[in-house]
């Protein structure tokens, strides 16, 4: 019965040994940073950039959900009320709308 007592508890020692790795690993990851834009109303997060590059307005069309490949229209850009340019770098909390105008 002793026997079974050390085996349990070396089995149990052996089991919290396996999972204290993993807690440490969680602990020293870095949450990704994310920047806040505000794309046509709404609120839109993206992570950081891996390479530590800038967003830039073209890189909000996709999540604009207007098909370059087909537009409807004349696609307008504004950044902060003005106009803005498809390779316009963008900061953190700006406006962003991206819209078609229908032909």
């Amino acid at each position: 019965q002793k026997e079974n007592q050390q085996e349990t508890a070396l089995q149990e020692e052996s089991q919290q040994e396996a999972v204290l790795p993993e807690e440490n690993q969680q602990e020293t990851a870095l949450p990704k940073k994310e920047i806040l834009f505000y794309l046509n109303g709404s609120p839109l997060r993206l992570p950081d950039k891996e390479d530590g590059q800038p967003y830039y307005l073209m890189d909000l069309i996709e999540h604009s959900g207007i098909d370059l490949k087909n537009p409807r229209g004349v696609i307008k850009l504004t950044v902060n009320g003005a106009p803005g340019l498809f390779q316009q770098e963008l900061r953190e909390r700006d406006v962003v709308e991206i819209r078609e105008e229908e032909r």
